[in-house]
């Protein structure tokens, strides 16, 4: 499985590219293999590339601080693999980007979708739960939930020190929609109401491609989906406080409380749903 796992998160503006990126090494802390000074680093300013650094270099290079700069990183992160149908410790190559507040506004790019920030591991397989049926699920999904309980502390260390306004974890079988995530940060209720714009945005733009509404899903799951957005999703869609508090806690998905935030998602086997069900109810609720 090739798929990409990508946790995106969006800040304030008035934190920088260099900040974002060394608030998330902090808070992965041990959970990635250790950030040396001889790690490769990137620094693109605008659509120009630089030559390849040390990340020592990196951070002493006068781009680093840069508004309009894109920061790239690269490490690895360990993991239970499953190539051979038993579980063998390993790991998987791990990068790190983070993007000036000037720097789309400059390319040209959408800061919606990419966010702020990102972390993108190699593939998403060793997240990912082995059917029951299979003769290697009980071998290996004792592993792939070892895999998950130390990806949900990578995300809970990365949004409590770089404290996003909000982040999710999605994988590049789908569009960057709210609704194609596996797990959702938010830091306040009141974000909830900046995805339900993002999703408004979406709307009068999609045109029905597998992708937009997330190729893991079968297509009568799609067609369920593709129906509630049609219905449901309104140019003026915004919650007032009452709204937003009984969706907070109304147990629509498992949530972990951080203590600048909360997690939802669908404990155990994350990775094998989407939280779709979190913003149909959110937006079918009556009142």
């Amino acid at each position: 499985m090739s798929t990409t796992l990508e946790l995106r998160l969006m800040f304030t503006s008035s934190t920088s590219a260099s900040e974002n990126l060394e608030n998330m090494l902090g808070g992965a802390g041990s959970l990635l293999n250790p950030v040396s000074a001889e790690c490769r680093a990137t620094l693109q300013e605008g659509n120009k590339h630089l030559p390849s650094m040390t990340w020592a270099e990196a951070q002493t290079h006068p781009l680093f601080t840069s508004s309009t700069t894109r920061i790239t990183l690269t490490t690895s992160i360990p993991c239970w693999r499953f190539a051979s149908g038993v579980p063998e410790r390993s790991a998987l190559s791990a990068t790190f980007y983070s993007w000036g507040r000037d720097y789309f506004a400059a390319t040209g790019r959408n800061r919606n979708s990419n966010g702020d920030a990102a972390l993108v591991i190699d593939k998403v397989g060793p997240w990912v739960a082995f059917p029951d049926h299979l003769p290697v699920a009980s071998v290996c999904n004792p592993k792939v939930e070892q895999n998950l309980e130390e990806l949900t502390q990578l995300v809970v260390g990365i949004c409590t020190v770089a404290a996003p306004r909000r982040a999710k974890l999605f994988t590049d079988s789908a569009d960057y929609a709210p609704y194609n995530a596996h797990m959702l940060y938010f830091s306040s209720q009141e974000e909830i109401n900046s995805d339900l714009a993002d999703i408004q945005s979406i709307e009068p733009k999609r045109t029905g491609s597998s992708l937009e509404l997330g190729e893991w899903r079968s297509a009568e799951q799609r067609n369920a989906l593709d129906a509630a957005l049609r219905t449901y999703v309104h140019q003026d869609t915004q919650l007032g406080a009452e709204k937003l508090s009984a969706a907070w806690n109304a147990g629509w998905l498992d949530s972990l409380d951080l203590q600048n935030g909360r997690l939802f998602f669908d404990y155990p086997h994350f990775m094998n749903s989407y939280v779709d069900s979190f913003y149909t109810r959110l937006l079918s609720a009556p009142g």
